[in-house]
C-alpha cells in the first residue's frame, strides 16, 4: 500500500477547499501527535479537528506538547471523547 503524508494530504484539500474545510479526524494508531508537529506549514486548516491524544485527565491532556502545537495555531479544546480530543478554530 502506498503512503502518503498527512502535509501531502492537506496540499490536496487546499486545492479543492482553499484555505479551510470542515473536519479532520486523525486517528493513525500512535503517530497522530507526530503528524501535527508541521502544523504551522499547512497550507490550509480545518474548521474542527479531532485527534487522538492519550491522557487520564483534561489536567494531563492540557500539558501534551501536541496541545500546544495545535492551540498555538489557532484553535481551542471544545470536547473530549475517550481519547479524542476535539478543537474548534477560533477565527
Amino acid at each position: 500500500m502506498q503512503c502518503t503524508t498527512l502535509k501531502d494530504i492537506i496540499k490536496i484539500a487546499s486545492t479543492r477547499f482553499g484555505e479551510q474545510f470542515d473536519l479532520l479526524n486523525i486517528d493513525i494508531e500512535g503517530l497522530d501527535e507526530e503528524a501535527i508537529e508541521d502544523m504551522a506549514e499547512w497550507s490550509c486548516m480545518p474548521k474542527v479537528l479531532m485527534i487522538e491524544i492519550y491522557a487520564e485527565d483534561i489536567k494531563e491532556l492540557m500539558m501534551k506538547p501536541s496541545v500546544n502545537v495545535i492551540t498555538s495555531n489557532g484553535y481551542a479544546l471544545t470536547q473530549r471523547n475517550g481519547h479524542t480530543a476535539i478543537f474548534e478554530r477560533l477565527n
